[in-house]
């Protein structure tokens, strides 16, 4: 027998102690194990529930935590967009299943392409709150990590074509909008933005957050605040990360605020929410 401290084997069968350290030795009895233990849960019933979304880290539900949903920087699941509320939803648990309520947000709550006032989630369910959009999954708790790495890799072709291809017009689709969902995602690259007149500005984005902008002789937040302005012409983002030095450093929130305090933006009470 092996005494752990200081390594020594020469001991009589049956001692109690090491003869060279005095440590006592194991008693040969059975050994427990952590099923045996007071402490030991039995997780191969258990569930994980998230909320997946694509190019960006799952939040993880769990039970009996409530989770609030809002532009306002207290909420712990905080969207900057004009067309969230500052206390938009709240995530919630009934019975064994996570559910999401509108806190009488201006612009509402959507599950599955339906508005809702309340609903209980189920496994797959497509829940939209303005930009922000995710699917909720139940997962087992053993071998979660596979199904989630597995459901994450099923979404590597839809993400890589939105990195790509996400074009449009700025008619159908503002530019506050599209920066809007890339900071939901996470996303980085450039927004090239293209006026009906010739003109052509540019927007760098990094890790959802507009890092520098350009449009004509205007660079930083002045051009930036001047292609918010538009409502004509077209819009592409590429993944393409430019190296450029940083010239934009409000936040998209502080840049989203002063687009809401200017009377000529163009934009209706409607988009803003409460």
């Amino acid at each position: 027998m092996r005494c752990v401290p200081c390594g020594n084997t020469s001991h009589a069968q049956g001692a109690t102690a090491c003869r060279v350290c005095g440590t006592a030795l194991p008693t040969g009895g059975p050994r427990s194990s952590a099923r045996d233990s007071t402490h030991y849960k039995d997780l191969s019933q258990q569930k994980r529930h998230l909320l997946v979304r694509v190019g960006a880290p799952p939040i993880e539900l769990r039970a009996g935590v409530e989770l609030r949903v809002g532009r306002s920087r207290d909420c712990d699941v905080v969207i900057q967009s004009p067309r969230v509320s500052r206390a938009h939803a709240l995530l919630l648990w009934q019975a064994d299943a996570p559910a999401v309520r509108d806190l009488a947000s201006q612009n509402g709550v959507w599950v599955n392409g339906a508005q809702v006032r309340e609903a209980q989630l189920d496994d797959g369910d497509e829940l939209t709150i303005g930009p922000f959009t995710c699917t909720y999954r139940r997962l087992d708790a053993i071998g979660s990590m596979a199904e989630l790495q597995q459901l994450l890799d099923s979404q590597a072709e839809t993400q890589e074509v939105e990195a790509t291809a996400m074009s449009g017009r700025l008619a159908e689709v503002k530019l506050y909008e599209v920066l809007e969902t890339l900071a939901a995602l996470g996303r980085s690259g450039t927004v090239e933005v293209y006026g009906p007149w010739g003109d052509e500005g540019r927007v760098g984005v990094a890790e959802g957050q507009p890092v520098w902008a350009s449009l004509a002789d205007l660079a930083g937040q002045a051009a930036l605040e001047a292609l918010l302005e538009w409502t004509e012409g077209h819009f592409r983002f590429s993944s393409a990360v430019e190296d450029r030095p940083r010239d934009v450093r409000a936040s998209l929130e502080e840049l989203l605020d002063g687009l809401r305090r200017r009377s000529d933006h163009g934009l209706s009470p409607s988009d803003y929410g409460g």
